[in-house]
């Protein structure tokens, strides 16, 4: 069974060590893809990608958006022959130790698509960085 997981990468220099580094082992490959980032984040995925042969790295010349990023990965992971591919976001948004919930029905034949829901934790969404929440949190 080959698991990829997608990231695409924009200004994640803050975030992106930690995010990959809360991916869990079981993952085969880390497809980073970095959409031309005016940070430090391609010199901290290439040091990465050095120090783990599990990160693939791309990198896009031109920002092409995160649509353009994703396509990028997923013909990588097709090319991995990947039988399951996950997005998750290069900003710390999305919790990795949900991963093998979400994939849980996919290995058990029970769906063909399993989709996160980062908002449906009101409490969760706090710990969202703040550069991301473009909308008010109100706890009821």
């Amino acid at each position: 069974m080959i698991i990829t997981v997608i990231i695409p990468c924009y200004n994640v220099a803050k975030h992106i060590k930690d995010v990959i580094g809360s991916i869990p082992d079981s993952i085969s490959y880390i497809i980073a893809v970095n959409d031309c980032s005016k940070d430090d984040t391609e010199s901290i995925l290439l040091k990465l990608a050095n120090e783990n042969k599990k990160i693939i790295y791309i990198r896009h010349e031109v920002n092409q958006g995160v649509g353009a990023a994703m396509i990028s990965g997923y013909k990588r992971s097709i090319e991995l022959n990947a039988n399951i591919t996950i997005k998750m976001d290069g900003d710390g948004q999305m919790d990795a130790a949900y991963i093998p919930a979400l994939i849980k029905p996919l290995l058990e034949d029970k769906a063909d698509f399993t989709k996160g829901n980062r908002f449906r934790d009101f409490k969760a969404l706090k710990n969202m960085p703040l550069e991301n929440q473009h909308f008010n949190i109100i706890e009821l």
